[in-house]
């Protein structure tokens, strides 16, 4: 069975929706999930903290700041990751920009469960910062490569 679409409407909708999916979810879920779950993050840092030598872990002051630089390093690293976007997809191509992206993406993640494996909060931050990253290049790159593809569509049924 190929995944290729071939002229079939119906696998290639299915393909599209497969990597908007794959290229979006990095978007979405890392900015809602950690406004949930703040009790359990300033747990998780000040224990961390703790566990390596500080004895009263974090002041207020101190996790208001690596709470704010955590949260927001996302917006930062999309926002880079979308000006990167065309260097890579004119270099490399569409396709192998967003393959590369989502593989990127998925590192991010893997580091973001070894940081909260570890209790490693800055291991998290960098983690936030690679998915955003490349989620950022990802998103780029799938509008492009959409773009190309609904070209080719509307150049062969002429």
């Amino acid at each position: 069975m190929s995944v290729a679409p071939r002229g079939n409407h119906a696998k290639l909708i299915a393909l599209f929706a497969v990597l908007a999916c794959l290229s979006n979810f990095q978007d979405s879920y890392p900015n809602s999930y950690p406004n949930t779950a703040y009790g359990s993050f300033q747990t998780f840092i000040n224990d961390s903290y703790i566990d390596r030598g500080s004895p009263g872990g974090l002041t207020e002051t101190q996790f208001s700041w690596l709470w704010s630089a955590m949260l927001n390093i996302w917006a930062i690293g999309y926002l880079t990751g979308t000006f990167v976007a065309p260097f890579f997809t004119e270099r490399f191509g569409r396709k192998f920009t967003l393959i590369g992206a989502n593989t990127g993406s998925i590192v991010g993640t893997s580091l973001a469960i070894v940081a909260v494996s570890c209790e490693v909060p800055e291991l998290l931050f960098t983690a936030r910062l690679c998915s955003s990253l490349m989620s950022g290049i990802s998103c780029s790159a799938l509008f492009l490569f959409l773009q190309v593809i609904l070209w080719i569509i509307a150049f062969l049924a002429r």
